[in-house]
């Protein structure tokens, strides 16, 4: 999902990191002029651009996040809201170490988790889910409905009696049926696809649940 637009020697060369190639190029279109100029104007921010010379070396960057400072009280809900391409996502990914922070702090249940690596760091993850942006690549294929949904639960050795009588129940919480345990992803819509991510998220028991644009 990268886009690479290179042009003649001796002008400048502009990357734009996008998950939508229809977005990068009209982005690009947009800020080629500016990025030949060696600048990025500051609206350009989080739209994950640089600004390259012919040999590869960077001569501008904009930073996806910056300065973002909030804190998720228990049973509270926080929603950042922005236009695409402003770092929501990213600052998803953040929290959960997935994507590594260059500055700043990150606690979870007081616990700084910033610098943390191997099992204290897969120890802090099993209180956080995170529900996906796109339900179509975050579904295992090979795998049906109830394998899915188990395979966190007994990953993590959560539920007592086994995990299958509680899949039922998860689904239906999430408005689908529970005979539908048994379908393989493709037979699902998309939006039926996030509901099931939404369920394997519940039933880990997370303490805090990060959704990337879940409906």
């Amino acid at each position: 999902r990268e886009a690479h637009h290179r042009y003649p020697a001796g002008i400048a060369q502009l990357d734009c990191l996008r998950e939508n190639l229809a977005w990068a190029a009209a982005y690009n279109a947009a800020c080629v002029p500016l990025a030949l100029m060696g600048w990025l104007p500051p609206w350009a921010a989080g739209l994950g651009m640089a600004a390259r010379s012919v040999f590869g070396r960077a001569t501008a960057h904009v930073k996806a996040v910056d300065g973002v400072s909030f804190t998720v009280e228990a049973g509270k809900t926080l929603a950042l809201v922005g236009e695409s391409g402003c770092g929501k996502s990213t600052v998803a990914r953040l929290v959960l170490r997935l994507t590594d922070p260059t500055s700043g702090t990150i606690r979870l249940n007081g616990e700084d988790v910033t610098h943390m690596a191997g099992e204290s760091l897969r120890r802090a993850r099993r209180n956080v889910q995170l529900v996906f942006q796109d339900p179509f690549a975050s579904l295992n294929p090979r795998l049906r409905i109830g394998e899915i949904i188990a395979e966190g639960m007994q990953a993590l050795k959560v539920g007592a009696g086994g995990t299958t009588p509680q899949i039922g129940p998860l689904l239906e919480q999430v408005g689908l049926r529970a005979d539908m345990q048994s379908r393989y992803p493709h037979e699902f819509s998309g939006g039926q696809r996030q509901r099931i991510a939404i369920a394997r998220a519940l039933a880990v028991r997370p303490q805090l649940l990060i959704c990337d644009e879940p409906t």
